[in-house]
């Protein structure tokens, strides 16, 4: 605090301590002590007696004479104040401790508090700056009379605000038509299209995407190509133009069954009744070598009974997608444990179909036992007159069921090409151990 503070307050004594001389009975008004320090002459002062006895402490505040052993007080409702172990009948000994704190050191004090808040030069009349050391609550009242901001800390009031706030428009446009939202009155609103443009906001976040399902209304005009990294669903999709060019990084999976893709009058699906939907030998009780579901012909190897059927999918059911109706399931009920050698086909006429060409076989399965291995062969016949005269067998790979779960295979195969006479290409699906 400044010094010239120090004219406000008359004397500039801390709180002391000093005990009684004699006995201070509940009615007196007079207390005698060892010491009353400088504080002769002076006045008024606090005192407590006893401070630290909670039965005895008694506080009384000194407003008559004070000589340098002695001080009085002006009456006895001046005793027992707010803190006093009761609020009258307390007599005191001789020896019992007082504690003095002079009515000049509560003011130091409360000028010491106002001193943390604000730190104001009282040597001259002249209005200083005030100083802000915490928080401050104006308690709902108006601050009035504040001036327009000159630097970038200071306060600005709602009438300055509102004279720089003049244009509140926002000017948009889509390239070719222009608009205008008025931030004050209006909300710019963007719409999406269902299954075309995706609109999300997020906090102050807006994003604009394409979902994951997309409609076109007409039609798709690709200048290049069209690149499927996770493959294409289609009921059927064909070359529009020579020399266009769609490329596939995955696989293309046919929507309802047997159609076939064609690209420049090529078919790409050779596998015939690949749903297994059609039996005209009947559904079941195959379980010697021949045809079982149409195109599909079973060849028995090693020990134990085989059987193979029709089975239907449970209606509604989503391990399988696009909703198929049957599968096929062939069952081997006993045997050696190597040998299990059963295996489905279909034969494809034209032993140079794909010849030199990438194929992709694709296929679900699940086992209701264990976690058997299926195997894929394709065999190249030349027949009666072909070359080379020994079918050439290729295996294509072998992957392992899941129990009671459908899960999806792929197997690639480069076939080799070669000059015949007679021509039938065999897919096998073997079962095995």
């Amino acid at each position: 605090m400044a010094d010239t503070r120090k004219a406000a307050k008359a004397f500039t004594e801390n709180a002391f301590e000093t005990t009684l001389t004699s006995v201070f009975n509940s009615t007196d008004v007079t207390l005698s002590v060892n010491s009353t320090g400088n504080l002769a002459g002076s006045g008024p002062v606090y005192i407590v007696i006893n401070p630290d006895d909670a039965a005895k402490r008694e506080y009384i505040f000194i407003d008559g004479t004070i000589t340098s052993t002695t001080m009085t007080t002006s009456t006895v409702d001046n005793r027992f104040l707010a803190g006093s172990a009761a609020s009258s009948g307390i007599d005191h000994s001789s020896g019992d401790r007082v504690r003095i704190s002079p009515m000049s050191q509560h003011f130091d004090d409360i000028w010491n508090a106002i001193g943390k808040v604000v730190d104001v030069d009282y040597s001259s009349g002249t209005a200083e700056s005030i100083k802000i050391a915490g928080p401050v609550d104006v308690n709902n009242q108006v601050l009035s009379n504040v001036p327009d901001p000159t630097n970038p800390q200071e306060p600005a009031t709602k009438a300055y605000v509102d004279a720089k706030d003049i244009d509140d428009d926002l000017n948009i446009s889509d390239g070719s038509n222009t608009g205008t939202v008025d931030l004050d009155t209006e909300t710019l609103t963007v719409q999406g299209t269902t299954n075309e443009i995706d609109v999300a906001l997020s906090g102050d976040t807006f994003t604009v995407s394409q979902p994951n399902d997309v409609t076109i209304g007409n039609q798709l005009s690709v200048t290049n190509q069209i690149l499927a990294n996770n493959g294409i669903q289609t009921d059927s999709i064909s070359e529009r133009n020579t020399g266009s060019k769609i490329t596939i990084n995955s696989d293309i999976e046919l929507a309802t069954g047997n159609q076939a893709i064609g690209f420049g009058g090529g078919v790409v699906n050779k596998i015939i009744n690949g749903n297994f939907c059609v039996w005209q030998r009947g559904n079941s009780g195959f379980s010697a070598n021949g045809y079982t579901a149409d195109r599909w012909r079973l060849q028995k190897s090693g020990t134990g009974s085989t059987s193979v059927s029709q089975e239907n999918f449970t209606l509604g059911q989503t391990d399988v997608p696009d909703n198929p109706k049957h599968f096929i399931s062939l069952s081997k009920s006993s045997g050696t444990t190597s040998g299990y050698n059963d295996y489905l086909a279909q034969r494809i006429e034209g032993v140079d179909t794909f010849a030199s060409t990438q194929c992709t076989l694709s296929f679900w399965c699940k086992s209701s036992s264990g976690t058997p291995n299926i195997k894929v062969q394709i065999s190249q016949n030349f027949g009666s007159g072909g070359s080379p005269s020994t079918a050439v067998t290729t295996d294509v790979g072998t992957s392992s069921t899941t129990l009671n779960t459908w899960t999806k295979k792929h197997l690639h195969l480069l076939l080799q090409a070669y000059q015949v006479k007679q021509q039938v290409l065999m897919m096998k699906v073997q079962h095995i151990i």
